[in-house]
């Protein structure tokens, strides 16, 4: 069975007491049958007590064995697709990290609601109304028409069924091609120029399929799963080939991520006005491996199809597609990843190949928050709570006569060097505030944000751990 680890359980320093775990995919509850471990027992009740459907029992565990390096909660489940989490109880996670079946680990703080906390690793449909496209179609009608939900661009399906499994939050349903079905889109000039092409995918193929495109013979642009003959231009099977006049002087984009892994991905694909590509899945620069020139697309048709190529080499049944959107300029690596996010969520994944970094051609870098979402070095991603023997301490306080104020804030550690985000906590009532089990080979920087907005941040820069005796 797939597996879950929720580790980096953030629990403000005090104890972690729950009566329930909820386990949620694409809107269906998929907890039944879960298997439940934990890496230090609870000083009180069982952790399988937290599946058992009764409020009346739970657990508890000490905060010192929360705080404790490499404490999880571990969950064997039928299903690859969890993408939320409940947590009832008194005192629930101020935030968690879940490390997923296929890879990668989800950051994730909460949305507090009575009895207890929702973590989602949803995709919102309302992140990529917000950043204003020319035609964006949720794909959950079950007529035969799409509706454009911000212009008059109506899409047409043609076989295919509309699927009441959710893969966007916000969205009643996804299109499952079926191998033969159809949207079709009336193009007019919204890709005329720079544009973006945003989507929801969640699909287990390895065969070099349409996900959407504009044009035929790859002339204009394209959107495809590999297959194991695109081998020839560096493709594994599952990755995604992002065409633009591929076939006349253009070239394609093979991603380095795996889309056809059966998990949901929001994929960003851009051209600029001078026709150079880029890519980002799940908010995340995929620098990937350019193949041919940067020619602008010739279009040859006038509608931008989704799902398959005139009913030909669609996806095949079991995949959904979701929140598909098209803008008229180029998006920024900022608004990629704004619209591939919801706030209450970092995506890291693990284990990357090793590659030097490169910087996307914009006005500036990635944000210092962001750092860690991009390929750098696979050193970058070692697990920050078992860093080393070392500890920073100290106390959050506003500045008063004739004594200064202790204060309760958010406190983050950043490695100095590259300004990696490695620890975040909570002080306390008397401003106290610890992080323990961190590396002494480097030096730190420790920040202190106000929540209320009455103050500036507060810096230490340049600290180096003590040695715990």
């Amino acid at each position: 069975m797939p597996v879950y680890r929720l580790c980096g359980i953030d629990a403000r320093d005090g104890d972690l007491d729950l009566n329930d775990l909820q386990l949620w995919a694409q809107g269906v509850r998929v907890d039944a049958g879960a298997v439940l471990t934990c890496s230090l027992a609870p000083m009180a009740g069982s952790v399988g007590n937290l599946v058992d459907g009764d409020p009346a029992t739970g657990c508890r565990w000490a905060a010192a064995d929360v705080r404790a390096p490499g404490f999880w909660i571990q969950i064997d489940v039928a299903s690859s697709n969890v993408d939320q989490w409940y947590f009832g109880g008194q005192l629930v996670p101020a935030r968690i990290a879940v490390q997923m079946p296929g890879g990668g680990t989800y950051n994730i703080w909460p949305e507090i609601v009575s009895g207890g906390a929702w973590f989602r690793n949803t995709l919102l449909l309302q992140s990529i109304l917000d950043a204003t496209p020319v035609g964006a179609w949720a794909l959950d009608d079950p007529s035969t028409t799409q509706p454009d939900l911000v212009g008059t661009r109506n899409g047409t399906r043609a076989g295919g069924v509309i699927k009441s499994q959710r893969i966007t939050e916000g969205t009643n349903g996804a299109f499952d091609p079926a191998a033969t079905g159809l949207i079709s889109i009336p193009a007019g000039t919204m890709d005329a120029g720079a544009f973006s092409v945003v989507f929801d995918i969640a699909t287990s193929t390895g065969a070099n399929l349409v996900i959407a495109e504009h044009g035929n013979d790859n002339r204009g642009w394209s959107i495809q799963t590999a297959g194991p003959e695109n081998s020839t231009v560096g493709a594994v099977p599952g990755q995604l080939l992002c065409l633009a006049n591929y076939g006349s002087f253009g070239g394609l984009t093979v991603t380095n991520t795996i889309v056809g892994d059966g998990q949901t991905h929001r994929v960003v694909f851009t051209v600029g006005a001078t026709g150079v590509r880029r890519v980002y899945i799940d908010g995340i620069p995929d620098l990937g491996r350019d193949t041919g020139g940067t020619g602008r697309p010739a279009y040859n048709t006038t509608s931008v199809h989704v799902g398959s190529r005139n009913g030909n080499y669609g996806l095949p049944a079991g995949s959904l597609l979701s929140a598909f959107a098209v803008f008229s300029r180029e998006l920024t690596a900022a608004e990629a990843i704004a619209v591939s996010g919801d706030p209450r969520v970092t995506r890291k994944r693990a284990m990357q190949s090793d590659t030097s970094l490169r910087l996307l051609s914009e006005t500036s870098p990635l944000p210092q928050g962001l750092q860690n979402m991009a390929r750098h070095r696979t050193a970058k991603l070692l697990d920050a709570e078992c860093g080393g023997q070392g500890r920073i301490y100290g106390t959050v306080a506003r500045k008063n006569t004739p004594t200064n104020v202790p204060l309760s804030r958010r406190v983050r550690l950043h490695r100095s060097v590259d300004g990696y985000l490695a620890r975040e906590t909570w002080s306390k009532a008397d401003g106290s505030y610890e992080f323990r089990d961190i590396s002494t080979r480097y030096e730190w920087d420790v920040i202190a944000w106000d929540h209320e907005l009455q103050e500036y941040s507060a810096i230490a820069n340049n600290q180096r751990a003590e040695v715990i005796a």
